[in-house]
C-alpha cells in the first residue's frame, strides 16, 4: 500500500515560476492535498507565487518555507493566507517583502494560526500587538515598492 507524502523539499532548484506545479505534484504524490510541509526556499520565485501554490489544494499545509526567494509584496502574503488558512510556520526571510516596515505585524495578523515566522516563535503578546496594529492601520496591498506599507 502506498503511503501519503506529507513533505516535499524543492529548495535550491533555481525554480523561477510555478506554472504546472500543481499538476506535477498530482502526478508524483499519492495525495497532494495531504501535504503538510512544502520547502521552496532558495529558488527564484516571486510575483504570483500564491496562485501557483493555491492550485495544490493542500488544505492541511502547516509549514511553508519560501525564504531566499523574490516575494516582494504584502498582497502576495495575503494571497498565501487565503490559500493556506491553517499555516502554522512560514519563512520569508531573505525576500524583498521583509524590507517593508510593517512586515512582521502584517504577516502575524494575516495568518491567525501562525506560531513561527522566519523560524522565530510568535508570542501571544506579539500576536495581540499585531492584531491591534492591523485594526488601527490601513495597509495598502497593491504592488508598490517593498518599503511602502
Amino acid at each position: 500500500m502506498l503511503s501519503s507524502t506529507v513533505a516535499v523539499k524543492l529548495d535550491n532548484n533555481r525554480l523561477t515560476g510555478l506554472d504546472g506545479f500543481a499538476e506535477a505534484m498530482a502526478r508524483v504524490l499519492v495525495e497532494p492535498t495531504g501535504l503538510q510541509l512544502l520547502d521552496l526556499s532558495f529558488n527564484s520565485l516571486g510575483d504570483g507565487i500564491a496562485d501557483g501554490l493555491a492550485e495544490l489544494g493542500a488544505a492541511k499545509l502547516a509549514k511553508l518555507y519560501l525564504h531566499g526567494n523574490g516575494v516582494k509584496h504584502l498582497s502576495d502574503v495575503e494571497a498565501l493566507a487565503a490559500a493556506f488558512p491553517e499555516l502554522r510556520a512560514l519563512t520569508l526571510h531573505g525576500c524583498p517583502v521583509r524590507e517593508n516596515e510593517a512586515y512582521r505585524h502584517f504577516v502575524i495578523s494575516t495568518f491567525p494560526k501562525l506560531f513561527k515566522l522566519d523560524f522565530t516563535p510568535v508570542t501571544p503578546g506579539e500576536r495581540d500587538a499585531a492584531v491591534s496594529w492591523r485594526r488601527m492601520t490601513k495597509v495598502r496591498l497593491h504592488k508598490t515598492s517593498p518599503s511602502k506599507a
